[in-house]
């Protein structure tokens, strides 16, 4: 969701929520792979936005941590809306 984006995201991420895939597909790029996430490891949200790209041909992967855990393991967060 868009307040969750605004509040942290991985650098070059692309806002996308799994409800609102096909309306976004033009934002994201075919010619390479794409890394999913959610809130965690637990969160399915990730894994039907996965199969959703994998069914318009995209290749996707899942990133099993949330932000919060991204940013705990010394990983580089931005915030904001989305740069385009």
């Amino acid at each position: 969701p868009a307040d969750e984006y605004d509040s942290g995201h991985l650098p070059g991420a692309v806002s996308c929520p799994e409800p609102e895939i096909e309306q976004h597909v033009g934002k994201l790029r075919a010619d390479r792979p794409i890394v999913a996430y959610c809130r965690g490891r637990y969160c399915l949200t990730a894994v039907r936005a996965i199969e959703k790209l994998q069914e318009l041909g995209f290749e996707v992967y899942r990133l099993p941590l949330s932000v919060a855990d991204w940013r705990a393991a010394g990983g580089e967060v931005d915030q904001g809306t989305e740069q385009t």
